[in-house]
C-alpha cells in the first residue's frame, strides 16, 4: 500500500539543492516560474548568480525581462553570463544595448554574441575595455569578430612586470583565420579554453612566431578546432607542442594527407603532451587507398591499449574518405551513407553516430545504407527521393527510413524540390513518427501536395511554429510570388517564416494575415525606386518594440536583392 507519509513537498527542499539546480536553468525562466510562488523565492532568486540566454527567444519574454531588469538594477548584478544573438532575432543585440551598457553587469565573465553586426562591434569596442571580470568570450558567426580582440580589457600580467595581457581564460570563435588565433594567443596567456570552428590557413607563419607563443599557451587545457581547411601541418603542432598541460584534444581538419600521421601523433603526444587523456580527431581526404593504409597505423598498442582511442574508416569513391575517433563527437555527419565501414571489432558500430543531430539524406543511399544507424536526429534534410514505382517502393523507403533513424527527436525537416502529390504518403509517415516536428522547409511547387492531403494538413497546422519556403528554381530571380492565404490555410499557427516575397508591401500582409508570426526573414527585389519599401518600413515602425534589419546582397544590373526582417511582440505590439 502507497505511503503518504513518503510524499515530500518541493518546497521542503533546502535552498542549496534550488540553488544547485538554478545553475542549469536560464535567469528568465528562473523568475517567471520561481518569482510570484511565494516569499522565500522572491528572496532566494535575488540572492543567486544568474545565467541570461537571449538566444532564439520570443521578442515578449526577451521585453518583459529587460523591464524587470531596468525596474530592479540589483538583477544585473546578478548575472554571470550573457548570450545575446542576431540570428533568427533580428536587432536583437542593438535593442539590448539600447536598453543597457555592459558596464552595468559588473559580475560579467561571460559574453556570447552570435551575428554581430558593424555597428554592434562600434559600441562594443568602447565597452569591451571596461569589463575587467570578463573570462570568457565567444564570438560566433561574426565576421567582423578578430576586430573586437584588440578592445578586450587589459592587466599586467604580475606587479613585477609592465607587460599587459587580455586576462581571458575561456575563447570561442566561428569563422576565423587560423593566422589571428595564432597571434591573438601572445596576449593570452592565461587561456585554458580555446575553441576554434570553421577556420583556415593560407598562409605559414615563421618559426620566430611560434617560439613566441612557447610560454603563451602552457595553461591551456583543452583545446578544440573542428571543421578547419588548408591548415598548416607543421605549424599546428609546433604551436601544440608548447600547450604542455593539455589534457583534451579535438581536431577536426579535411584536405590534409600530411597531418594523418599516427606516427607523428604518437611522438608529439608521448614527448610534449604528459596530461592529454582525450584526444578526439577526424581526418578526410579524396585518396581513399591512401587512407586505408593511414588507419591501419591508427591500430597500434599505443591507439589501442595504452589509450582506448579506438577509430573507424569511412570511404568513399566518390566524395571524401575519412578516419575518425569513436565515439564521433560532430552534430553533423561526415560521410554519405554509401561509404564502406572499417572498424575495431571492439567497438560498438551502431553507437558510433550516437552524437549527430544533422542528418542529410539522398533516397538512394538509404535503401543501401552499409548498416548507418543515427538514434537522435533533430534535423533531416532529404535532398532527393529514389526512385519509386508504387505503394511497394515508397513502403520500402519508409522501412529503410526507420532502418536509418529514431524520427521521435525530429524537430525540423526539408523535403526535396521533386516531392509532388503521389509521394504525400512518405510525408505523411514522417509526421506520425516525429511528435516533435516544428520546423518544416519546403519548396513552392510541394505546397499543392500538402493542401491536397487533408491528413497532413491537420499536422501542419498543429505542428508546425517555422516555416522556410523557396522558389522552385533558384536561377529565376523574377519568381518570387507567395501567396500568403495558402500559407495561413495550411500554416495557421506559424511564428516563424523565411520566404521570398514579390513586393515589400507583403511584408504588412504577412504580419497581418499570420495572427502568430513574430520572426519574419524575407528577400525581395527591386530596382532604383525604394519608395515601396521605405513606405513598408515606415509602417512597421509604428509598432510597438519592433525590432528590424536591412541588407542589400546581390547585384542583378539595376536590380537590387535586399534581405530584410523583423522580431516583434505580437501580443503587445500596438502602442
Amino acid at each position: 500500500m502507497f505511503n503518504k507519509r513518503s510524499i515530500m513537498k518541493l518546497e521542503n527542499l533546502p535552498n542549496e539543492i534550488f540553488i544547485h539546480c538554478f545553475e542549469y536553468l536560464n535567469a528568465s525562466d528562473i523568475f517567471y516560474a520561481f518569482e510570484q510562488l511565494n516569499p522565500r523565492f522572491y528572496r532566494l532568486i535575488r540572492t543567486i548568480p544568474l545565467r541570461l540566454n537571449f538566444q532564439d527567444i520570443h521578442k515578449s519574454i526577451f521585453d518583459r525581462f529587460c523591464e524587470k531588469m531596468i525596474d530592479y538594477t540589483e538583477i544585473q548584478q546578478q548575472i554571470y553570463s550573457l548570450k545575446l544573438s542576431n540570428e533568427q532575432t533580428h536587432g536583437q543585440i542593438q535593442a539590448f544595448f539600447m536598453c543597457f551598457s555592459l558596464v552595468q553587469f559588473t559580475q560579467l565573465r561571460s559574453l556570447t554574441l552570435i551575428e554581430i553586426q558593424e555597428q554592434n562591434v562600434e559600441q562594443l569596442s568602447s565597452l569591451l575595455p571596461l569589463l575587467t571580470q570578463l573570462t570568457c568570450i565567444r564570438l560566433i558567426h561574426s565576421v567582423d569578430a578578430y576586430d573586437l580582440f584588440r578592445y578586450l580589457p587589459k592587466c599586467k600580467l604580475n606587479t613585477l612586470s609592465s607587460q599587459e595581457i587580455i586576462p581571458l581564460t575561456k575563447l570561442s570563435v566561428k569563422f576565423c583565420m587560423l593566422n589571428d588565433i595564432y597571434r591573438i594567443l601572445q596576449d593570452m596567456p592565461l587561456l585554458q579554453c580555446l575553441h576554434i570552428s570553421r577556420c583556415l590557413q593560407h598562409e605559414s607563419i615563421s618559426s620566430i612566431d611560434i617560439h613566441c607563443l612557447r610560454e603563451r599557451v602552457n595553461h591551456l587545457k583543452h583545446l578544440v578546432m573542428s571543421d578547419c581547411i588548408m591548415i598548416k601541418t607543421d605549424n599546428l603542432m609546433d604551436v601544440i607542442a608548447y600547450m604542455i598541460n593539455l589534457r583534451s584534444l579535438t581536431v577536426f581538419v579535411d584536405g590534409n594527407s600530411d597531418i594523418i600521421n599516427a606516427s607523428r601523433w604518437q611522438q608529439l603526444i608521448t614527448y610534449s603532451l604528459p596530461h592529454l587523456a582525450v584526444f578526439r580527431f577526424r581526418f578526410g581526404i579524396f585518396d581513399r587507398n591512401e587512407i586505408v593504409q593511414k588507419y591501419y597505423d591508427f591500430q597500434s598498442d599505443f591507439w589501442i591499449k595504452e589509450h582506448q582511442w579506438y577509430t573507424e574508416c569511412l570511404l568513399d569513391d566518390q566524395t571524401k574518405s575519412f578516419i575518425l575517433t569513436v565515439p564521433y563527437l560532430n552534430n553533423k555527419q561526415p560521410m554519405t551513407l554509401k561509404c564502406v565501414r572499417h572498424f575495431n571489432m571492439l567497438v560498438d558500430p551502431s553507437k558510433t553516430f550516437n552524437n549527430v543531430t544533422n542528418l542529410w539524406l539522398q533516397g538512394e543511399e538509404v535503401m543501401i545504407s552499409n548498416n548507418f544507424y543515427f538514434p537522435h536526429i533533430t534535423s533531416l534534410i532529404i535532398a532527393s527521393l529514389p526512385k519509386l514505382v508504387d505503394e511497394s517502393d515508397e513502403q520500402k523507403f519508409i522501412i529503410a527510413l526507420r532502418r536509418t533513424m529514431d524520427m521521435s527527436h525530429l524537430k525540423h525537416l526539408k523535403l526535396p524540390l521533386g516531392c509532388q502529390v503521389r509521394r504525400s504518403r512518405i510525408l505523411l509517415e514522417i509526421f506520425k513518427q516525429a511528435s516533435r516536428l516544428i520546423s518544416l522547409d519546403i519548396f513552392k511547387c510541394a505546397i499543392d501536395m500538402l493542401k491536397s492531403n487533408k491528413q497532413i494538413c491537420r499536422y501542419t497546422s498543429e505542428m508546425i511554429r517555422k516555416l522556410q519556403y523557396h522558389r522552385c528554381f533558384q536561377h529565376c530571380i523574377h519568381d518570387v510570388s507567395f501567396n500568403v492565404n495558402l500559407v495561413r490555410e495550411i500554416f495557421p499557427n506559424i511564428e516563424q517564416l523565411i520566404c521570398k516575397v514579390q513586393e515589400p508591401v507583403e511584408c504588412l500582409l504577412l504580419l497581418n494575415n499570420l495572427p502568430k508570426l513574430s520572426r519574419l526573414s524575407v528577400v525581395f527585389l527591386y530596382k532604383n525606386d525604394l519608395s515601396p519599401f521605405n513606405a513598408m518600413k515606415e509602417e512597421l515602425s509604428k509598432l510597438k518594440n519592433i525590432c528590424f534589419y536591412e541588407n542589400i546582397q546581390q547585384r542583378h544590373g539595376i536590380i537590387k536583392m535586399v534581405t530584410f526582417g523583423f522580431w516583434v511582440d505580437r501580443d503587445n505590439m500596438t502602442s
